[in-house]
């Protein structure tokens, strides 16, 4: 149907007659034609029918609890008052408010600065349609709070409730002690139009936007109108049309015609898919609002959560709880996709601190096993210069691949070859990861548990619009590669292209799964399920901007039934809720302009400005924070500007300069210079050299020179332009296209950093924003292009700018009708000449685990500048029992875990060794590191058992005079000097630390001076009584390893990131030995029986494995102890106990035949640490040992295998026809001192030297090689051992 008298721009009444015709949705095409056939039509419009925005109750629970269980009659967690009674918390509108006003900035110090200055809404008018307002309620009883009050499509009354509420939000206010709930602008007034008399939340349809509607509110001075309703989208999206229909044409009709009038629409609550905004919030004029979570809205659902798939019934609304959707869990549960998870981009490179605001922003999802299954699991790695593929599509051989070694290789997903292909390119090229850039903005994703109807589905029909995807095609006719793959949405991969192109020096890196709980991100950086998104049919950007909205408490109706308390509220949620908190926000900010704060802070009589709505959206839009985490159900959510959180989370304190004891300028966060570039002529300043300064045609420009001064701050520069209404309904493109450009300029150049590189304009919204972090101290030079204006009109505009900075001196005349442009903007002297060059930029570090004191292993840096002429060398070998070959190792000379610049780095030779210069360094604090990261050392093995090493990290004290070892069982000393309670847990020392560890494996106690030092394996084939002793650390080493390796697995699905795991491993190992050591006897234990740390025993790995659990969830990595399966941690002791006890009853005959019992003990690390078994401990951890059947049926029978005894012994007696043991040529080390002898003298300063080719003979005049090796002759075994009988070494002979 029609309306009349539109937003003022077309023909009158008495030139038209205007016929409203009521259509069902089902015969809206058929009823056009019918309508258009007719001689007497000359326009048909549709105007839909108008809701509230579906407000989402208190009472409704929209999800299952977390339980194990599909689905259960408890109530929801989620369930807002439930949460009030149990722990006494509400969110009233004042206690979202902090969140609106700048509270936690770093700069802030108050959580309402902006009321605490008097900006409390002091002299603005708020328009507000809805279903009445009850004046009744104290919040909004007040004497003149209602500058209108109009009946004309309802009563006096709110029937349904929804009007008392927003209106309470936006201007509430009470004076009654104990009233919480006033609205976010609670001196402003309210221009209200009440739309209904019904109580089902239907509102009647204005007869047009403009004369019908918002003339009312505008003439009783409102310059902000507030509405939380509209029309669902879906049919439009359905059938792939505009929704730009009747009324948004209208809404941006009377914008463009009353340019200092804002409108402001909720977006709409059919989220979490995309193209699901109502209408007219698809306005291009209008500030449309999505709901964030408030403080009081349960935590984020893991995005792996199993329970959280949707089943038929459940979409259906068949069961008690209404539909919810998580994307990844979806896919497992309706499509059985495994493995999947959420990744964030690290950016480094040398102009790495410009893109500060996007570190971790730019989400990702991983390919599918059967195209990429990464060695540990994880489609992490390490920082590595980033690439684009030559051609793009990669679907022709590359014509870079020369370039592409040890890269991060940047492939489109558009072409006409399927990706695994393109994946196999770049890996074939020597890539150690590969992102696929998505083809299109947006993804339709097919799930038919969501087919229920045609109008009432979650998401929007079959579809899940995301601009997220999962690399998957057909099988590829090659094995899964064994490097990083991740799909990254289309806008974000255009960024990065465009990086990379600007900068070859930029890397990227992925530091593990990104994380969802309660704890991950505070509550109000995740975005709230239902908040619907865009795009529009056109492509542009809604929502703009995301307010709290989820359980929020404002002003109820007063019923008969309520008691005498006046001031009773009522906890509301949707994206109806967040808009007037908005409104209310955005009316502080235009009082912030009329009461003179702008240019100074403070408030200035002289400075009084009428601000335009564009000016208005420019300035919240420019200080939009971008939100962290993900939706409620852990939907991903994409960076700004994004159709699911717009251009970020309103925020006043970043948005505007605040001149306040509580607003700290020299932070951060918060502004210590603004420009407002207000070109509109009707408003505004007429002092303001920027007052009437619009673009008059095509082609037409304005410019900015700004003087940069400091790099704290974000360089935010924000366009927005107010756009005419398309002539025709359907039609929403923009009619005047203008282009926002920044360059830096310099005497020497112009180097332009908005559009980035090779980036085009955007043509498509009317707002367009940069952010610039760290910025460089100088001369930007802002420009403001006329690309089209239709017709002889002029266009106006807005631009928003803050940082630290200020407009350029006068210099050329500028406001005397000349004009900015580059080359006067550029300084008139050459730069200052570049300071003397500093060491090559290092990768950034990832993230370190919980503990400080235990961070992970770091990535692989440049090469260290040259030190001065070595003075000392620190060396030795890493081992897990076998040695650890093409491994990375460090000096990690100031023990913080990280390697830092003038820290060597090498890789571990074929035994192990490794060796490192250093100058001095304190043996008190310094650490040489081992790192088995494959995706920095591909080649890293543990070449007794030919398998990926199951540690990632081993470290020992590093020394300048002795060899020095790393194992296990260092690893384990470092936890327990460290302190794994605290200080006053720790050792004292690494002495002390082994002699702990000595006493709780039943060692020697001579090792508290040699377990990290020597190597045990080589002693060990030397037999005798130092054999026997070096058998039993060989023992406890394997052991340690086994159950550290096994513990961190059973984590690692938890965690989402086996790294993260393994500390709490090591120190849940270290905790055991700690409390075991007091009470084990003083005596050697001969390992005849069980040792006192007991990892024998079932019972102790599996309070090993819980301890290792708890303090996981302590420190927010794991969500819940529930997250890992009570049957695996019986499973994994199990088979982690019977392995010691295997090695436990080889030790007995270490003496008799050493080379047996080395290959037996390495044998049952090699069934421990297999992929194998691995993957069966990380599949049950999840899915329980019963879920393995799903599994590899290898993984299956490995993991139960080891419930047996003879069958782990028949596993074992299997590995060991494969086990070769080799040990290096130079000399073993003198037996082991015996307290009270001093320790051996200290050993020569050069690296152990490399094995010769040929390593299974030795010639005449060499060193020593003693090799054992096992050959098949028939169905015989025949040990072949080759040995020099005697070894001369100075004038010691050592008899072999």
């Amino acid at each position: 149907g029609g309306g009349g008298g539109g937003g003022g721009g077309g023909a009158s009444n008495t030139e038209v007659t205007r016929v409203l015709v009521g259509v069902r949705p089902e015969g809206l095409v058929l009823a056009i034609r019918a309508l258009a056939a007719h001689r007497g039509v000359h326009l048909i419009a549709p105007r839909h029918r108008k809701r509230v925005t579906g407000v989402i109750r208190s009472d409704e629970t929209p999800r299952p609890p977390k339980t194990r269980d599909a689905f259960v009659t408890a109530p929801s967690s989620r369930e807002p008052i439930t949460r009030r009674r149990l722990f006494g918390k509400q969110v009233s509108n004042e206690e979202s408010i902090p969140g609106l006003q700048g509270d936690h900035l770093t700069g802030t110090l108050s959580e309402t600065p902006f009321w605490d200055v008097g900006l409390t809404g002091t002299g603005q008018v708020i328009g507000i349609g809805d279903t009445g307002a009850d004046r009744t309620n104290c919040y909004l009883d007040g004497t003149g709070k209602f500058a209108m009050y109009e009946t004309r499509y309802g009563t006096a009354l709110d029937e349904h409730g929804h009007g008392t509420h927003v209106s309470g939000s936006a201007a509430g206010s009470s004076v009654i002690t104990g009233a919480n709930a006033d609205g976010s602008a609670f001196d402003a007034r309210i221009a209200f139009m009440d739309l209904s008399n019904k109580s089902d939340g239907s509102i009647a349809s204005p007869t047009s936007m403009g004369a019908g509607y918002y003339c009312y509110a505008r003439s009783y001075g409102a310059r902000i109108h507030s509405d939380s309703w509209g029309s669902n989208s879906d049919y439009y999206a359905i059938n792939e049309l505009s929704a730009y229909t009747t009324d948004a044409r209208e809404v941006d009709a009377y914008a463009d015609q009353n340019l200092y009038f804002l409108p402001m629409f909720a977006a709409g609550n059919e989220g979490p898919s995309l193209s699901t905004y109502s209408i007219p919030s698809n306005a291009k004029n209008t500030l449309a609002i999505g709901a964030a979570l408030s403080p009081n809205s349960g935590g984020v659902w893991s995005w792996g959560s199993s329970e959280m798939y949707c089943d038929p019934a459940c979409a259906a609304g068949d069961g008690p709880y209404y539909p919810y959707f998580s994307f990844l869990a979806q896919v497992k549960g309706e499509h059985g996709v495994e493995g999947l998870g959420v990744y964030a981009l690290q950016i480094g490179g040398p102009h790495a601190k410009h893109w500060a605001h996007m570190n971790g922003q730019i989400r990702t999802i991983n390919a599918v096993r059967s195209m990429s299954l990464p060695k540990y699991g994880t489609h992490e790695f390490a920082p590595a210069t980033a690439i684009a593929a030559v051609p793009i599509d990669a679907c022709s051989p590359l014509q870079n691949a020369g370039d592409l070694f040890d890269k991060v290789v940047i492939v489109d997903r558009a072409g006409s070859c399927y990706m695994w292909r393109k994946v196999k390119r770049a890996t074939d090229a020597g890539a150690v990861a590969v992102l696929i850039v998505n083809a299109v903005y947006t993804s339709y994703h097919y799930f038919p548990s969501y087919t229920t109807d045609s109008y009432n589905f979650v998401p929007l029909g079959r579809y899940f619009d995301s601009p997220f995807f999962y690399p998957e095609d057909a099988v590829p006719d090659s094995e899964p590669v064994t490097i990083p793959v991740l799909g990254v949405p289309k806008k974000e991969g255009e960024l990065l292209i465009a990086m990379v192109v600007s900068d070859p020096h930029t890397t990227l890196s992925v530091t593990g799964t990104m994380k969802t709980s309660a704890h991950s991100f505070p509550l109000h950086e995740n975005l709230a399920y239902f908040s619907s998104g865009g795009p529009t049919h056109d492509g542009r950007v809604k929502p703009d901007l995301v307010v709290p909205g989820d359980a929020i408490e404002s002003a109820e109706v007063i019923t008969s039934a309520s008691d005498s308390d006046s001031c009773d509220t009522v906890v509301l949620s949707g994206t109806s809720m967040a808009t007037p908190l908005a409104a209310g926000t955005m009316a502080i900010l235009r009082q912030y302009f009329t009461d003179g704060y702008y240019p100074t802070g403070t408030k200035t009589l002289a400075n009084v400005l009428i601000p335009s709505a564009a000016l208005l959206r420019a300035v919240a839009i420019n200080g939009a924070r971008a939100l962290k985490g993900f939706d409620y159900y852990g939907n991903p959510i994409d960076p700004p500007p994004s159709s699911r959180q717009g251009w970020g989370r309103l925020n006043l304190a970043s948005s505007v300069l605040l001149k306040s004891p509580d607003v700290n300028q020299a932070a951060a966060d918060t502004p210590s210079a603004m420009i407002a570039i207000d070109a509109w002529g009707g408003g505004g300043n007429v002092s303001d050299p920027h007052h009437a300064t619009e673009l008059n045609a095509t082609g037409d420009s304005r410019g900015y020179c700004l003087d940069v001064t400091g790099s704290v701050e974000e360089l935010r520069v924000t366009l927005v332009w107010t756009d005419p209404a398309a002539a025709a309904v359907g039609d929403e493109s923009v009619i005047n296209n203008l282009d926002l450009f920044v360059s830096r300029v310099t005497f020497e150049k112009t180097t332009q950093i908005y559009p980035l590189g090779n980036m085009k304009p955007d043509t498509v919204n009317n707002v367009e924003r940069l952010i610039w972090s760290a910025p460089d101290v100088g001369r930007y030079f802002v420009q403001v292009n006329a690309t089209h204006i239709a017709g002889a009109a002029s266009q106006t505009f807005a631009v928003a700018i803050v940082g630290q900075m200020g407009m350029a001196a006068d210099e050329w005349g500028f406001f005397d009708g000349g004009q900015w442009t580059e080359g006067l903007c550029a300084p008139e002297n050459p730069s200052p000449s570049p300071p003397p060059p500093s060491p090559p930029f290092p990768s950034p570090p990832p993230a370190a685990p919980a503990r400080a004191t235990r961070p992970s292993p770091p990535p692989l840096a440049p090469d260290y500048p040259p030190l001065p002429p070595e003075l000392f060398t620190v060396y030795g070998r890493a081992s897990l029992v076998g040695y650890l070959a093409g491994c990375g190792a460090f000096l990690d000379a100031n023990g913080d875990g990280a390697r830092g610049v003038g820290e060597p780095l090498t890789t571990t030779d074929s035994f192990g060794g490794f060796s490192l210069p250093a100058n001095a360094l304190d043996p008190a604090v310094a650490r040489v590191i081992v790192d088995t990261n494959q995706a920095l050392y591909p080649g890293c093995v543990n070449t007794m058992i030919n398998n990926t090493p199951g540690m990632f990290q081993l470290s020992t004290p590093a020394s300048l005079s002795e060899q020095v070892a790393a194992n296990p069982l260092t690893q384990i000393a470092g936890a327990l000097i460290a302190g794994v309670d605290g200080q006053e847990s720790a050792a004292s020392g690494s002495v002390g630390a082994n002699l702990w560890i000595a006493r709780a494996f039943g060692l020697p106690l001579n090792t508290r001076v040699t377990l990290d030092k020597l190597d045990y394996l080589e002693l060990v084939l030397l037999g005798g009584d130092s054999g026997d002793d070096a058998a039993a650390v060989l023992v406890a080493s394997a052991t340690a390893g086994n159950v550290i390796a096994a513990v961190t697995n059973l984590l690692a699905p938890a965690c989402g990131n086996q790294r993260a795991c393994e500390p709490f491993a090591v120190d849940a190992v270290a905790r055991r030995v700690a409390q075991t050591q007091a009470s084990a006897s003083r005596r050697r234990n001969l390992l005849t029986s069980l040792t006192p740390v007991g990892l024998e025993t079932g019972s102790v790995i599996r309070d090993i494995a819980k301890d290792a659990v708890a303090n996981a969830v302590a420190a927010s990595v794991i969500l819940y102890e529930s997250d890992v399966n009570s049957d695996a941690i019986s499973a994994v002791a199990n088979a982690s106990s019977h392995a010691a006890a295997h090695l436990l009853a080889a030790f007995a005959t270490a003496t008799d035949d050493p080379l047996d019992f080395v290959k037996t003990t390495a044998a049952v690390v090699a069934v421990m640490q297999s992929s194998e078994m691995l993957l069966a401990i990380r599949s049950a951890s999840v899915e329980g040992v019963a879920g393995l059947a799903t599994e590899d049926t290898g993984s299956t029978d490995m993991l139960t295998a080891m419930l047996d005894p003879n069958k782990l012994a028949f596993l074992v007696s299997q590995k060991k026809r494969t086990i070769t043991v080799e040990v290096p040529k130079s000399p073993p080390p003198s037996p082991p001192p015996s307290p009270p002898q001093s320790p051996p003298p200290p050993a020569p300063k050069s690296p152990p030297s490399s094995p010769p080719p040929n390593a299974t003979s030795a010639d005449a005049g060499s060193d020593a090689v003693l090799v054992a090796d096992t050959t098949t002759s028939g169905s015989r075994s025949v040990k072949a051992l080759t040995v020099v009988t005697a070894l001369i070494v100075g004038a010691t002979v050592f008899s072999l």
